[in-house]
């Protein structure tokens, strides 16, 4: 066997010194680097989920403080009434527009999604007045029926009667879900 001279032995000792870093780094610093940078993402991921559930916490918080708040008040909020109510909507306008002088009502089809039904009632009216129109039109936003007044129109005519035209929409739960009927 031939024994190695100084230059072989720096460049086997060169060769096994970068054996030895290229083992490390392959080794242990690559795969320790991408553990680090997977935990750092989970970290933030993580961060920002409990970020967003404070978030919806605080929220539900206040919704239940509110929530006590309605209901330990003077008057309980009402319960929206159950899907399908037109018979009840019906005595209550008729009710209402008894002071009119003439009314009709034109119903459109229920529409909603997420459990609330939303059923438009077009009103054309007349009234002798402005006060009764006004009065009427009070008595359909304070009814017992949930709803919202839209596209209101008023004109008075020759014989100073009144003519008012209202869209409401009348809420109603439906319990089994919404298909848009």
């Amino acid at each position: 066997m031939k024994k190695l001279t100084i230059r072989e032995r720096v460049l086997l000792g060169i060769l096994a010194i970068l054996a030895v870093v290229c083992g490390y780094v392959f080794l242990f610093y690559l795969p320790a680097a991408d553990r680090t940078a997977g935990l750092e993402a989970s970290i933030q991921q993580s961060t920002a989920i409990l970020d967003q559930s404070a978030a919806m916490l605080a929220s539900q918080e206040k919704m239940e403080q509110e929530l006590d708040a309605l209901l330990s008040g003077e008057q309980a909020p009402e319960e929206m009434p159950y899907y399908d109510n037109i018979q009840s909507i019906m005595v209550e306008l008729n009710g209402i527009l008894s002071d009119a002088q003439e009314y009709s009502l034109r119903f459109s089809s229920a529409q909603g999604e997420d459990h609330v039904m939303e059923r438009r009632v077009t009103m054309p009216f007349t009234c002798s007045s402005y006060a009764t129109a006004k009065s009427i039109l009070h008595r359909i936003q304070e009814s017992a029926l949930r709803c919202q007044l839209e596209d209101l129109s008023f004109s008075q005519r020759e014989n100073g009667a009144v003519q008012v035209t209202v869209t409401v929409v009348f809420y109603e739960y439906q319990a089994g879900g919404a298909e848009g009927n």
